[in-house]
């Protein structure tokens, strides 16, 4: 149980650091990134969770957050 708890020990100070290593594991390759996808996970839903987290985004910022959603769900539907 000591590997469970220093697991995710290591994986929240990780999350205080930099959260979208956590979504996108820059140690895993293209292979094991598309089978996090079809297992469930999609882009979009980190997108939607900073959408709904942050509420001071300036209007340029909102405008960037639009485009990159648009882009993820074109790639997403290419998958």
């Amino acid at each position: 149980m000591s590997h469970y708890q220093q697991y995710f020990t290591e994986k929240a100070r990780m999350a205080i650091k930099d959260m979208f290593v956590l979504f996108s594991p820059p140690w895993l390759s293209s292979f094991e990134k598309s089978l996090l996808w079809l297992g469930g996970f999609k882009s979009l839903m980190v997108l939607r969770m900073v959408d709904n987290s942050i509420e001071d985004l300036t209007v340029e910022q909102a405008k960037e957050m639009d485009a990159v959603k648009g882009e993820t769900r074109r790639a997403e539907q290419e998958l």
